[in-house]
């Protein structure tokens, strides 16, 4: 997608202005449930498995930061850290947003182009997705082509308010409708493509991949079409798919793109994460029509899986915005069986997971038309029963079985799920798992203690397997660890590079204290003499700042900046040096210069002596080197006093 180019006046320009048009709070709030504690805004951080809120978001800096991952910045840091994105279309997206145009504008035509180099970008994709999405919304609302696919949606129960909150579409039974009405609009169609709209054959003809289809748009978080999922009309409307080649299943999703993967979305959601909030709990369900007469019955916190088993990273998903998730799994055998993998995810995430298996072999669509809505809301509010409960129930009925064997072998397994969490094996779990063994207890008559040795033996025989594997000799995993947290901007120092010293990051934190004396920190210490290199380029662009008359502050340090990580270690360093309040930070400047130089000459002298040891020098060389040394010994004594103004 052809980007806006912008001299760099002008760009720092609209940056300034962009940042002042868009609340950081409204930005995080859009993907993430904020609360006010104090003068903050706080919310649980979606880089790391969290469970207490330590992402805090503060309206007056204009800044986020979490306590936990040590990432931080601004607007334009948190867009590119939350979509996965480069700087410059979190640039042209936040500029979008707020409504700043950027100059020169970009050709329609460029626009709507996959580009020359091939690469297309997130923005040019979800630009193209929502052209599909209206195309195919405007097709389901024609007098003729839509008439067929409406009243199919009409004999489900779908109300035409619903059918425009969903974006409901139909694409018609013609391969290539979506081609030409693409080529038509000077839209490439290889943006087409790139988004799963469209297919190519192995004869090399062109299709839409939903043709005859019903279309149900998939939206983020933000409620943006990130793909398309379709149903065939049943036979007896006498609309078959426009394709006699690819898929032919009842339901087919779009394929996974850079905007969109299944494992890590669910269907409803955009409309859905704010009800979601005020109710305290999401209400999960099977398929797009199960969702959408859900919200239409007036359970708008309802969402869905997109064709996957609801799993580990929807439940983390869910968490941002509540702590009880309720499936509603349809009452067939299917769903029964899942009782394992729903008991692993239970044990597994500090989250109240509850099920609600339907009656009969109904799905939530078919529920609320023959029962309606209060019987749907009798069962969610009095028959959720969490996931431990359900599969108890489902492995051995309401109560153990009789055969000792049986009782056993259930009980057993039940014991080897609870062994097998790395959370309850934390110690801040530990209450959680003993009310879990308490309940085993009494179902099986037996003392938690008992069942807790029997644990406590899975466990270490668990670890004498993995050594055994290992050749008992290594202690780490050399796997991904679950719930691990993401490095630090200021851990990942790269090969070669000096894992950054706290004294280093001292003169940052003055600086930050007191900009006025940033003119007697660059008399005594070049940038060049910094060694960490975020530190040095933080520190090269606050000497820059103070040159050029600008205000050296957190703002103006973020606007020179695109890199996230640069943004994360801004926010530490300026929080971190408001909280200390020195009294007198000129003083502090120059402690800091003369055992700067203290240390630098510590560093030196070693280096040096190798060098006089070498037997490379002439003795000529030798003398002068071995004074040098000597006065570096001498200034190590007794340091200069640093200059000053």
């Amino acid at each position: 997608m052809q980007e806006a180019t912008v001299a760099f006046a002008d760009f720092q320009t609209i940056k300034e202005r962009i940042k002042q048009a868009i609340d950081i709070v409204d930005l995080v709030g859009r993907y993430i449930p904020l609360r006010r504690q104090g003068r903050l805004f706080v919310g649980l951080c979606p880089w790391h498995d969290d469970t207490h809120p330590s992402l805090q978001v503060d309206p007056q800096r204009q800044t986020f930061r979490c306590w936990v991952c040590n990432i931080g910045g601004d607007i334009f840091s948190f867009l590119m850290r939350i979509e996965g994105i480069e700087f410059r279309e979190a640039f042209k997206s936040l500029a979008d947003r707020a409504g700043i145009p950027l100059a020169p504008p970009p050709s329609t035509a460029g626009a709507k182009s996959a580009g020359s180099s091939g690469q297309v970008s997130k923005s040019a994709l979800l630009e193209v997705l929502a052209w599909a999405e209206k195309k195919y919304h405007e097709c389901l609302l024609s007098p003729a082509l839509g008439e067929v696919p409406r009243r199919y949606l009409a004999d489900r129960g779908i109300s035409p308010e619903t059918v425009a909150k969903f974006r409901l579409g139909f694409s018609p039974p013609q391969p290539d409708w979506i081609v030409r009405e693409a080529r038509r609009e000077k839209i490439e169609v290889s943006l087409l493509m790139a988004a799963g709209i469209v297919g190519r054959s192995s004869t090399g003809v062109l299709y839409d991949r939903f043709s005859g289809r019903v279309i149900f748009p998939i939206h983020d978080v933000q409620n943006r079409p990130v793909s398309f999922g379709g149903r065939i009309l049943p036979e007896k409307y006498g609309v078959k798919p426009g394709i006699p080649f690819g898929a032919q299943a009842k339901y087919l999703n779009g394929p996974e793109t850079p905007v969109f993967a299944k494992s890590r979305m669910l269907y409803g959601l955009g409309q859905a994460w704010q009800a979601i909030t005020r109710a305290g709990r999401a209400v999960v369900v099977e398929g797009y029509t199960d969702c959408i007469l859900a919200h239409q019955a007036g359970f708008p916190e309802t969402v869905a899986v997109l064709g996957t088993a609801f799993g580990d990273l929807h439940l983390r998903l869910l968490q941002r915005y509540t702590n009880q998730v309720v499936l509603l799994l349809d009452g067939d055998e299917a769903g029964r069986r899942r009782a394992t993998e729903l008991l692993e995810l239970f044990i597994a995430a500090d989250v109240d997971l509850r099920v609600v298996t339907l009656p009969g072999e109904t799905d939530p669509a078919d529920f609320l038309t023959q029962f309606g809505a209060d019987a749907l809301r009798d069962l969610l509010t009095n028959r959720a029963v969490d996931a431990f409960e359900h599969a108890r129930r489902v492995f051995v009925g309401e109560t153990p079985p009789e055969d000792l064997a049986a009782r056993h072998r259930v009980l057993e397994r039940l014991l080897r799920m609870i062994a097998a969490s790395p959370v309850l094996r934390s110690e801040e779990n530990q209450i959680r798992e003993a009310l879990l063994l308490q309940r085993l207890g009494q179902n099986f008559g037996l003392s938690e203690e008992v069942l807790r040795q029997r644990v406590a033996e899975l466990r270490h025989q668990a670890l004498a397997r993995k050594l055994t594997s290992r050749g008992m000799g290594s202690s780490s995993s050399g796997g991904i660890v679950s719930g691990a947290k993401p490095s630090s901007p200021l851990s990942r120092a790269g090969e070669g590079e000096e894992i950054p010293a706290r004294w280093q990051r001292e003169l940052l934190e003055i600086l930050f204290m007191d900009p006025n004396l940033i003119e007697e920190a660059a008399k005594n210490i070049s940038p060049d003499e910094i060694r960490y290199p975020i530190y040095r380029e933080i520190y090269r662009a606050m000497c820059s700042l103070a040159r050029s008359g600008k205000p050296v502050n957190l703002d103006q340090l973020l606007l020179h900046f695109e890199d996230p990580d640069f943004h994360s270690v801004l926010v530490c360093l300026e929080e971190d040096a408001h909280r200390k309040r020195l009294e007198d930070p000129r003083e502090a400047l120059r402690d800091f210069v003369a055992v700067f130089r203290m240390r630098l000459t510590e560093e030196e002298i070693p280096k040096q002596m190798k060098k006089l040891e070498s037997g490379e020098l002439t003795e000529e060389e030798q003398l002068l080197l071995l004074e040098q040394i000597v006065a570096m010994r001498r200034q190590r004594a007794s340091p200069a006093v640093p200059q000053s103004e």
